[in-house]
């Protein structure tokens, strides 16, 4: 990876973390402890890149104690403050991209996400192929929810698997594969031209990437093979 181009990174910590109770009742979830760390501790450190230009992170239920953490231990994150109004997965990618407001990709990993997959490889995948409008890390794995690809690993639906609820994307598009999404992906800083046309604050990721995708291309990075937990689940 030579004269790798700088991209920005969003971790969502905004969540309400309620899968996680009582552990959250007093905490956000991003520092609930984890092997002897808070979890966005260990975000922070698999993220770690020479190739990182900002990190932002969005913040909502008790936000200040993340603030203080963040301004304590990494003085360089941008708060995205959704303290009055938590703005839910779409929101808050619309959100953080106008604070940063610059052409560089925007890596995006969730907090409560686990895993050995690191983000220098999504880095590359991005500046080296970046004529899509996004790279959707996905594997195959037991999820309840799944994403649709066609033959070229072109996002064309959705797929809830408890409801066997289908949601169809840009009709064109057959779907051949059938994929569980991490919670890691990145997305071109030409989606913000997209998503300042949704009217509402609040909005989810899923339906307007699928909106989105009936002109524009998403591409599935399938990575199965690596490990990938949901820290969010209080099991696990």
């Amino acid at each position: 990876m030579i004269n790798m181009r700088k991209v920005n990174l969003f971790i969502p910590s905004a969540g309400l973390g309620t899968r996680l109770l009582p552990l959250t009742a007093d905490l956000p979830k991003a520092l609930v402890d984890v092997n002897g760390k808070p979890m966005i501790e260990h975000v922070l450190q698999q993220t770690k890149s020479e190739y990182i230009n900002k990190t932002i992170v969005n913040v909502h239920h008790h936000s200040q104690k993340l603030v203080d953490y963040l301004q304590t231990y990494h003085k360089d994150v941008v708060i995205s403050d959704e303290s009055q109004l938590l703005l839910n997965t779409g929101g808050g990618l619309k959100k953080a991209l106008e604070i940063l407001n610059d052409d560089n990709f925007l890596l995006v990993h969730n907090v409560d996400i686990e895993t050995d997959y690191h983000i220098n490889n999504l880095i590359e995948i991005a500046v080296n192929q970046g004529d899509a409008m996004g790279y959707l890390i996905v594997s195959d794995r037991v999820s309840t929810r799944k994403l649709l690809f066609d033959e070229e690993m072109r996002l064309c639906g959705w797929h809830n698997c408890k409801t066997d609820e289908w949601i169809y994307s840009n009709s064109s598009r057959k779907y051949k594969y059938e994929l569980a999404f991490s919670g890691i992906y990145a997305v071109s800083p030409r989606i913000k031209a997209y998503l300042s046309k949704v009217e509402e604050d609040s909005f989810e990721l899923i339906p307007a990437l699928l909106q989105i995708a009936e002109t524009e291309t998403f591409t599935g990075v399938n990575v199965s093979g690596f490990f990938f937990n949901d820290l969010g689940k209080f099991k696990r």
